[in-house]
């Protein structure tokens, strides 16, 4: 699917949904997946589980390359160095209001 002359594309483990939207999903599991061919992700915080979550991040930012950029919206009970992988940023909405909880991290 293109958004914006973006090849947008999903990565999901159900195979329920994958199967629905085959032309916008690719069969994964976060914690396992390669990200090194995206340019640009966002993760809405997929995983209710803060452990996993954390064990997710790490694996989507490990497995970046250099220069991508991750638009992650955290939510939940646990802590996460972004800074450890990258140069982390404040956002900010339309009307120049900071976005809580929501980062951008640039692979270095």
């Amino acid at each position: 699917m293109n958004i914006l002359d973006f090849n947008s594309k999903g990565v999901e483990f159900n195979d329920l949904y994958c199967n629905a939207y085959r032309n916008i999903l690719i069969k994964g599991d976060i914690l396992e997946y390669d990200f090194s061919s995206f340019d640009y992700i966002y993760s809405y915080n997929p995983l209710s589980n803060g452990e996993l979550m954390v064990k997710a991040l790490d694996n989507i930012l490990s497995t970046m390359k250099k220069g991508a950029i991750l638009y992650f919206v955290k939510a939940g009970g646990y802590s996460f160095d972004f800074k450890k992988y990258g140069t982390v940023s404040n956002v900010f909405d339309s009307v120049g209001r900071e976005m809580w909880d929501v980062h951008k991290i640039v692979k270095k």
